[in-house]
């Protein structure tokens, strides 16, 4: 195809998306909020991400000792629970230690908790460190076998509520984005069909010339094409904005969770955004166009 004819094809979509100036800003605003919608779910789930790993990175086996266990058989037990694969560290916390922490917790002390309980209820323990997160869970299985462990507790109901609250999230952001994804092509197309009605003498001249589908098609792809370009350059441009304004004015303050620092994944995540809204636009003015073109080619 000759360089002409693409020239050809730039002006005739430029003429097009001034000609509909209206629908051509519906289609824009609609491409750009489908896209924004899609930039905020993947930036919460990346932070969702990273706050459970957070979590996981810090959790803590603490295996309760049994009642009355011999302190012979307590002191071995440090020895088969280094034993187990992944394990960092041990660390001994006796019944009077974690009397101490949780009148410390509820600002008392000892000595009140104790007359108000009567006697000590809580059991020597140790504290396992894991090498690894993925560790966490075999672990406290192997060490919860021991002979002379009563029970070995992690933070494992806050892991598994938060991906279950993770899991809700990416369900509702599919919908939502799902749901956008049809509108916007559906208003690409729509804009796309007014204006092919309004050049449709034009195209059934070229049609009878010997024009091929694709020659027709051209100009009116590129103008897909740029609408999505368009929309797609708005919604990171106000993706970016937002989340540097919202990092800066919150990281310091939410002190339960770090926030993901614009990074790399970030860029990818920007340059995946005009690319989809590249094809969120030519999709939309090549369904609009192949809808008519069947059409004509059923009346000729």
């Amino acid at each position: 195809m000759k360089l002409r004819s693409f020239s050809r094809f730039f002006v005739e979509a430029s003429q097009s998306l001034r000609r509909n100036i209206l629908m051509t800003i519906a289609s824009v605003a609609t491409i750009a909020l489908t896209l924004f919608v899609c930039g905020v779910f993947s930036i919460l789930v990346l932070n969702i991400n990273k706050f459970a790993n957070d979590i996981e990175s810090t959790v803590e086996i603490q295996a309760f000792l049994e009642e009355g266990l011999d302190p012979g058989a307590a002191a071995d037990l440090v020895g088969e629970i280094q034993a187990i694969e992944g394990v960092e560290s041990v660390t001994f916390i006796s019944k009077e230690e974690a009397l101490a922490n949780m009148a410390e917790q509820l600002e008392e002390t000892p000595e009140t908790l104790l007359s108000s309980l009567g006697r000590n209820p809580l059991p020597d323990s140790y504290m396992v460190t894991a090498a690894s997160a993925d560790d966490v869970a075999p672990i406290a299985e192997k060490v919860e076998a021991l002979s002379g462990v009563a029970e070995a507790q992690y933070g494992d109901d806050t892991v598994d509520n938060l991906f279950r609250m993770l899991k809700w999230v990416r369900y509702f952001g599919i919908a939502l984005i799902i749901f956008l994804i049809i509108a916007s092509i559906v208003i690409v197309a729509f804009n796309i069909k007014v204006t092919v009605a309004s050049r449709k003498s034009e195209i059934i001249i070229m049609r009878y010339v010997g024009a091929s589908n694709w020659y027709i098609r051209w100009p009116f792809c590129i103008a897909g094409i740029v609408m999505g370009l368009i929309g797609g350059a708005i919604a990171v441009g106000l993706l970016y904005g937002a989340y540097s304004l919202f990092f800066d004015q919150f990281s310091s303050t939410l002190v339960f969770m770090s926030l993901i620092r614009i990074n790399r994944e970030f860029y990818y995540l920007f340059a995946g955004m005009l690319i989809f809204g590249v094809l969120l636009g030519s999709a939309g003015s090549l369904l609009s166009l192949n809808v008519y073109l069947k059409e004509r080619k059923k009346k000729m």
